[in-house]
């Protein structure tokens, strides 16, 4: 046998013996059924591993879940916000002008539905006395959402423009409905989102916002 492979052989035996002697310590102050089962030992040492991975991946998904919480509302009151000049938004809920600081995001269906936290047809800007202090904003919030989500749906449509105020009216009651009730039945839906979805959120919302920074 060669020099350099007794070099090898011994450094082999002196790495096994360190963590022979290493393990044999730690057994000491374990409990005595998991020290009389070494098995037990090294499947609770793989679960300690697996659960500090776990954290380190919860813990990037709750920071980009703030990330995003922070430009989406920011998206969402700029875009409310541009018909004023970006100085001004009108609460969806008691519908009075107030300027831009005295606005939060607000949410329709709670933002606990992580399904509908981030869709802007659900969130619309509302003044923090509303949102923060009116139980019963909802209804309100309700009856107003119908109106812009069906003035959205008939948008750029040259036949409803064409049509008579009254049956235009009924036109969007009956679109913004339809879309304030699907709504409401995603209520319970639950989703999680991986980071790499809210990865690509955040850069939509971000490059938006952005756009809205241009025309100010």
């Amino acid at each position: 046998m060669s020099s350099w492979q007794i070099g090898c052989r011994q450094r082999y035996c002196q790495t096994a013996s360190f963590f022979h002697s290493f393990h044999s310590n730690i057994l000491n102050y374990l409990p005595r059924p998991v020290r009389e089962n070494r098995a037990g030992f090294f499947f609770i040492m793989y679960i300690q591993k697996k659960k500090t991975k776990r954290k380190r991946g919860s813990d990037e998904r709750k920071t980009w879940i703030e990330k995003l919480d922070r430009v989406f509302s920011l998206y969402i009151r700029l875009r409310d916000s541009k018909e004023f000049g970006f100085r001004a938004a009108r609460c969806i809920s008691c519908g009075e002008v107030k300027p831009f600081d005295m606005f939060d995001a607000g949410h329709f269906v709670s933002r606990n539905c992580m399904l509908l936290r981030w869709e802007p047809d659900n969130v619309w800007a509302e003044c923090s006395r509303c949102n923060r202090l009116q139980g019963d904003h909802l209804l309100a919030y309700r009856k107003n959402l119908i109106l812009k989500l069906g003035q959205k749906a008939i948008q750029g449509s040259a036949v409803a423009q064409c049509l008579p105020n009254d049956k235009k009216l009924l036109l969007i009651k009956k679109f913004g409905e339809q879309r304030v009730e699907e709504l409401e039945r995603q209520k319970y839906t639950t989703k999680k989102w991986d980071v790499g979805d809210l990865k690509a959120m955040y850069i939509h919302f971000a490059e938006k916002v952005l756009e809205f920074k241009k025309e100010m």
